[in-house]
């Protein structure tokens, strides 16, 4: 008898073998429910879905009033929606220098700073859509880029290796740092500014002091590339995950190695966030798993429907959550969290 296809994607969804053998059992015998729950059916779907408006996307934000909600793509453009219906606002910005892989909002939500396929980052008006200052020095497609906190920098990682800081406000270059050996695929300030993490296809985490760009620590562990990164809100944990699937918790302080949280099946792990109280893992499946703090219950996963959860953004409540996909979809999902608003 051939396991039903429902029997196959719990498997794939369970942590434990006991699980897993629980549910081959169940399956192969012919289950109902488990016949009837095929991959497009299970989790909770979107509250709101938007069709493709991008060719596909890489990245998105969130303004810093949680207004709106910024995604860039495949079509050299960033566009604009209401963070609550995901309704284009038509305030959209082109970013001729190719495919938009990163975008960021500044604290003062007066500007969008982009990463491009060009190499070339850029700091454009939000309001008007005039660019601001451009920050030229990559040799390669740039992945991410990040603004500080205060707003006064930028950083930006690229295919040629390089980590770089910027000035914001002018765009002129303040430090090139190295030390991986790989393509850098994320680049993220902790919530203090004191800290740059970025992390790549050479399988490293790397920690650099802001104050005096030198590398911190190096967070070794990871079996495979590395492309997702996230702090926790109060910037003491960063969450890391990949290619090889499981997302590693380190402490920043210290730089060793706390936790790890497995999305199941050895799913590649494409993007990261964390709200309030879930750290939200992005999969190459569609699926979205929640991991919530030790103790409360397990919303278990979100399903975007799609596949290619390239980019995660919560809304600055830690509730609302979006989602990138590499068909052009956005989605919104409110209300993820394990406990009630304060």
């Amino acid at each position: 008898m051939i396991l039903p296809v429902g029997a196959v994607w719990w498997m794939t969804q369970l942590d434990s073998t006991a699980g897993r053998v629980g549910v081959f059992l169940l399956g192969f015998v012919g289950y109902p429910k488990l016949v009837k729950d095929s991959y497009r059916g299970m989790g909770r779907l979107p509250d709101v879905s938007v069709d493709p408006r991008q060719d596909g996307l890489a990245a998105v934000a969130f303004s810093p009033d949680g207004t709106l909600v910024a995604t860039g793509g495949a079509d050299c453009t960033v566009r604009i929606a209401d963070a609550r219906t995901g309704e284009d606002t038509g305030a959209d910005r082109s970013a001729p220098g190719g495919w938009v892989m990163a975008v960021a909002f500044t604290p003062d939500g007066r500007s969008i700073v982009t990463g491009s396929a060009d190499g070339l980052a850029q700091r454009w008006d939000a309001a008007t859509g005039a660019e601001l200052a451009t920050m030229s020095g990559h040799t390669a497609p740039l992945k991410s880029a990040a603004v500080s906190p205060d707003g006064r920098l930028v950083a930006t990682g690229s295919i040629d290796l390089t980590v770089r800081l910027w000035d914001a406000a002018t765009g002129e270059p303040l430090a090139v740092l190295t030390g991986h050996s790989g393509h850098v695929e994320k680049v993220l300030f902790s919530p203090d500014g004191r800290t740059l993490a970025s992390a790549g296809f050479d399988g490293s985490v790397l920690l650099w002091d802001v104050p005096s760009r030198t590398r911190r620590a190096t967070l070794r562990g990871h079996r495979a590339q590395v492309m997702a990164l996230a702090y926790s809100p109060d910037g003491t944990t960063l969450a890391a995950g990949g290619l090889g699937g499981v997302v590693r918790l380190w402490d920043v302080a210290t730089g060793t190695l706390t936790g790890s949280r497995n999305p199941g099946g050895r799913r590649r792990v494409l993007s990261l966030a964390w709200g309030r109280d879930v750290l939200a893992i992005g999969c190459a499946s569609g699926i979205i798993k929640l991991r919530p703090a030790p103790g409360t219950p397990d919303p278990r996963f979100l399903n975007t429907g799609t596949r290619l959860v390239n980019a995660l953004a919560f809304h600055p409540d830690g509730t609302t959550l979006a989602a990138a996909d590499g068909n052009g979809h956005l989605h919104l999902w409110h209300n993820v969290t394990t406990t009630p608003a304060p």
